[in-house]
């Protein structure tokens, strides 16, 4: 059998907690009794020596009379009136020579312990006490009175309260034991109930439930409401995963087979309707000058006349360029005043993230537009950040795309230009004489 250290991390939390308190109740109770047996062991062996001295002394002052008077009876009736203290059950009288002058209960003739005791006046040994007292006459020691004591009494004391100590021990065990198991009852049902609540959490994977609230104040109802609370975070969290997986197919399936202004328009529309914002732009930078602003797609939910181009300087455009990093914008309106853009909306807060290449070169940005402070930022920031590196990448397209029908007009008219230059030489060099070409005379001949 495991010893009590080794199984108690596996015991249940009620016996943890009725032996915890039984257990401290009995330790304490043990040494309260365990210094009131000391006390009274103490106790007695100081008291007991007084009493059986203070009869000695008693004896020794009557027996005074018959050690000067020589009459042994005398002091044997002295002796004889301890017969009403059965704890004295022998007494002896002695000349100063230590010869035995008058004896009471010792049985077959046993001698005073006057060798054992020698010069103490208080002696104990296994089974008695031994007191010895002088008998004084005219100042003068004319002999000595020995007493015999059983400690019967004395060790009947100390086992009787020994017994009550430990029928006291156990009721307090039993009954801390029970008050415990009460107590534990009403302190830990709320504990109970959140395991409970736990255990279906963890099994049915449904994190609308909640452990019940019992209005504790103290740290348990703290803990109720803190696991409340977390619950409460999950389930948002939740929600927020599987809308925005239907956010995310919607745009997906809406935007995959569009490119270019049509890309970003169409991306601009879903954005607002599904985030349910006031509006939303999505605008890029055609050079790499970071000075001009195109907008290349916007929504609103009003008809609303947007700039088509202007200046990013002194805007908040510039802002998020120099950011790179998406940025909550608070009182955007009021702080930049001379925004063309911003000049069209009556909304002050809104959201945007920078779009820029591999090389973290500029290339626009998407900004959304709320009447009120932006909340939910984390899920507005991670459904637009997944979508700003494909508009990103569709602003490059397209920037490269410009660059090369550039390129291609350029080589095309540089190589036109001589090419136009041959075909006249060569039409002249065809001319005949009188003007007209090869072919007509040919059909003239």
């Amino acid at each position: 059998m495991k010893p009590l250290h080794a199984r108690f991390p596996r015991l249940g939390l009620e016996r943890k907690f009725v032996l915890s308190a039984a257990g401290t109740v009995v330790v304490a109770l043990a040494l309260t009794s365990v210094g009131l047996l000391v006390h009274e062991y103490r106790s007695l062996r100081y008291e007991m020596p007084r009493a059986i001295g203070g009869v000695a002394d008693l004896l020794a002052h009557n027996c005074a009379a018959p050690l000067a008077f020589h009459d042994p009876e005398a002091a044997s009736e002295a002796l004889e009136s301890i017969v009403s203290m059965p704890e004295i059950h022998a007494a002896w009288v002695t000349t100063p020579d230590g010869v035995p002058f008058a004896v009471y209960g010792a049985s077959g003739g046993e001698p005073p312990p006057i060798e054992i005791m020698g010069a103490s006046r208080y002696l104990y040994d296994a089974q008695s006490l031994f007191v010895a007292a002088p008998v004084i006459l005219a100042s003068e020691r004319i002999g000595t009175v020995y007493l015999q004591a059983s400690l019967d009494q004395f060790w009947d004391r100390i086992f009787f309260g020994a017994a009550v100590i430990v029928v006291i021990a156990a009721s307090s065990f039993l009954i801390s034991s029970y008050l415990a198991s009460r107590l534990f009852r009403i302190l830990t049902t709320p504990l109970l109930r959140l395991n409970d609540t736990m255990r279906a959490v963890s099994r049915r994977n449904d994190y609308s439930l909640r452990a019940p609230d019992f209005t504790v104040q103290d740290e348990i109802g703290q803990l109720i409401a803190g696991f409340n609370s977390m619950l409460d975070r999950i389930e948002e969290r939740d929600a927020d995963i599987r809308r925005g997986r239907v956010i995310l197919e919607k745009i997906l399936a809406g935007t995959s087979p569009l490119t270019g202004d049509d890309f970003c328009r169409r991306l601009a529309q879903l954005l607002g309707e599904l985030l349910e914002v006031e509006a939303v732009a999505v605008w890029e930078i055609p050079e790499a000058s970071e000075s001009r602003g195109r907008l290349c797609g916007a929504w609103c939910r009003d008809e609303r006349i947007w700039p088509k181009e202007w200046s990013t300087r002194g805007t908040m455009f510039e802002r998020i360029l120099q950011a790179r990093i998406p940025i909550f914008l608070k009182d955007a309106r009021t702080r930049y005043e001379e925004d063309p853009v911003l000049q069209v909306f009556g909304e002050q807060d809104g959201f945007a993230v920078p779009l820029v290449t591999g090389a973290n070169e500029a290339l626009g940005a998407i900004v959304l537009f709320r009447t009120g402070p932006v909340e939910d930022r984390t899920f507005l920031e991670s459904i637009v950040t997944i979508f700003a590196a494909r508009t990103a990448a569709e602003l490059e397209r397209m920037r490269t795309e410009r660059l090369k029908n550039e390129f291609l007009g350029m080589v095309s008219h540089e190589i036109r230009t001589p090419l136009a230059i041959l075909q006249v030489t060569s039409e002249g060099f065809a001319m005949t004489e009188d003007g007209s070409s090869i072919d007509a005379t040919d059909e003239k001949r």
